[in-house]
């Protein structure tokens, strides 16, 4: 566990292994925690990095949270790998985090290897109706929308093993995940999709019924130097809900690429 300081502020982040650098984004209200069935696995082979966005988890902010956009998150990873001395990096995010990863792409392609984009989108549009919720209530619509928010229905078992997922999205500031969704409300990357040229690796889960297999899908024929994966039985946490899947997917791409 480490941390660097940016602009007078603790920014948290989990790292393991060395060699070619990987860097882990997590979605709204998240924390480096969502990948933890990553950092071990690709820290044997890689440097694995997950970070706390600012604001969340072990990571200060001090900005006004109104200001929270995409692209301010792109340029605070910026920031983070300078601090890091890290030139070129390969990018892995989920849903807010994989928007992140397709700004950062498009702000700043130097610096990008490789990117993984997971359970994700070009347009990241939030339902009105939920936004609207959210914005009188965000821990309310959290603790009542689980099963919404994962992406899909799933048996008591299956619950147990992700559970803690809303556990800690629960310990993000509320104000800070609203900001969090607002962002990716406001997301619209379309019209420029096609700019990116890095190898891309796209991952979505059957059952996400927040960024269904239709979102990849359309990220795929846009990023021409891309490849799709679509794990079933998955919802809009791949990373966490299959694990061995996700792992050897983004393994044998990176395998070729890195």
């Amino acid at each position: 566990m480490a941390y660097v300081i940016l602009n007078g502020l603790r920014t948290f982040y989990e790292s393991r292994g060395e060699d070619r650098p990987i860097l882990f984004i997590h979605g709204s209200a998240g924390n480096h925690s969502m990948w933890r069935h990553q950092l071990d696995f690709f820290g044997e082979r890689y440097r694995a990095i997950a970070i706390d966005l600012m604001g969340h988890g072990k990571s200060e902010i001090a900005i006004p949270i109104s200001s929270i956009t995409i692209k301010l998150y792109a340029e605070f990873i910026a920031r983070f790998l300078e601090a890091l001395n890290i030139d070129r990096i390969t990018l892995i995010g989920q849903s807010l985090g994989g928007a992140i990863c397709i700004s950062f792409c498009l702000l700043f392609p130097e610096k990008v290897q490789c990117l993984g984009l997971v359970n994700t989108g070009a347009k990241l549009g939030v339902d009105p109706t939920l936004l609207s919720l959210m914005r009188k209530d965000f821990r309310d619509v959290m603790n009542m929308g689980f099963e919404n928010i994962l992406g899909q229905r799933r048996k008591a078992a299956e619950m147990r093993n992700t559970s803690w997922v809303m556990s800690e999205m629960l310990k993000t500031a509320p104000e800070i995940g609203l900001a969090d969704f607002e962002a990716c409300n406001k997301f619209d990357t379309r019209e420029q999709l096609s700019q990116i040229a890095k190898p891309t690796k796209i991952i979505g889960g059957s059952e996400d019924i927040l960024t269904p297999p239709w979102y990849q899908q359309y990220l795929h024929e846009k990023i021409k130097s891309s490849e799709l994966k679509i794990i079933e039985g998955a919802g809009h946490f791949s990373m966490i809900e299959k694990p061995e899947e996700f792992n050897a997917a983004i393994l044998e791409f990176l395998e070729r690429h890195l």
